[in-house]
């Protein structure tokens, strides 16, 4: 269950990071001069914002996920 939760919060972030991060491709090309000591098309800065937001969302999805494993769906069916 909790790989479940893991898994799709995964797929969601790598997805949102993608787009964002095309965007930003393209936005940084008009604001490369506001940068100091990075050039805008920074590969490594890119990937180590993405690879915080993923343990971020990891993080984040890991106290519910576990919380979700735990209960019985048969309880959860009753109380919704």
């Amino acid at each position: 269950m909790i790989g479940m939760v893991l898994g799709r919060t995964v797929r969601l972030t790598l997805l949102g990071s993608a787009i964002g991060a095309s965007c930003g491709l393209l936005v940084l090309r008009g604001a490369g001069e506001m940068l100091y000591g990075v050039g805008p098309n920074d590969p490594a800065t890119f990937l180590a914002a993405i690879t915080a937001l993923l343990v971020v969302a990891l993080a984040a999805a890991y106290i519910p996920g576990r919380k979700a494993a735990r209960t019985n769906p048969v309880d959860a069916l009753r109380a919704g």
